[in-house]
């Protein structure tokens, strides 16, 4: 298969996982919230931390359509990518929504 199928199909998948499964299975339990704070405490000495989020560029082959909105700041064509997780690493939320282009903060 060739890279282009690859990143489109990668690019599919991720979106179905964040409109359908995404909602369904990860989420944030506001009780949990303290367990999450004493535990980020404890093993990362942080103080009122409930989740940690973070971004990354998942490369992408140069695409047909709009390949101006895929070509990060790093020189390459990419999905930007955000996560949070909480306390044991468990992915709480994920968003592949924007291109490349689009601005990380």
């Amino acid at each position: 298969m060739c890279q282009s199928t690859v990143s489109k199909l990668t690019s599919n998948v991720l979106k179905e996982i964040e409109s359908k499964l995404c909602p369904e299975f990860i989420k944030f339990q506001p009780n949990e919230s303290s367990r999450c704070k004493k535990r980020f405490a404890e093993k990362y000495k942080i103080p009122g931390v409930v989740g940690c989020v973070d971004g990354t560029h998942i490369g992408l082959q140069k695409p047909i359509r709009d390949e101006h909105m895929y070509f990060n700041r790093k020189g390459y064509h990419s999905l930007n990518v955000m996560l949070i997780c909480d306390h044991t690493c468990k992915i709480l939320a994920i968003n592949c929504q924007y291109r490349g282009a689009a601005h990380d903060s």
